[in-house]
């Protein structure tokens, strides 16, 4: 165990903290997003494990998400080696967030998402905890 990280109790949700470049703004976003999401659906999070960046194409802005034992971290930036990278206009991945229709967007190519196809559970995952079905 990582010095200064303390190991979870069974059934505790893991916790949502905001890493280097929370300044932008949208690392604070998606870390309430997540954080909402968690003290819903607890032990959805609990197997979630990887990463997952978002990349805005219309605008300069991006975050990753990095699913840990112990915790989620988010940062102010898209990190190009996460497991699966979301990259598409601001407004549609904010409507993915919050219970947009995924396939929709990704069959009228206005996200690009790689990593889909060799990490399909993290992606499952992802959406049964943001809310859906």
């Amino acid at each position: 165990m990582a010095l200064g990280v303390r190991r979870r109790a069974a059934g505790e949700p893991p916790s949502v903290e905001v890493g280097d470049g929370a300044a932008s703004g949208i690392a604070q976003v998606t870390a309430d997003l997540f954080a909402q999401a968690i003290a819903g659906r607890p032990g959805r999070a609990a197997r979630l494990q990887g990463s997952l960046a978002l990349k805005g194409t219309d605008h300069d802005f991006g975050s990753t998400v990095y699913f840990e034992h112990e915790r989620i971290r988010v940062t102010g930036s898209a990190d190009p080696d996460a497991l699966v990278v979301i990259e598409g206009p601001m407004m549609t991945l904010a409507q993915l967030g919050s219970g947009g229709h995924a396939l929709r967007a990704c069959l009228r190519r206005e996200v690009r998402v790689r990593g889909a196809l060799r990490h399909p559970l993290l992606l499952i995952r992802t959406r049964r905890l943001l809310g859906g079905r």
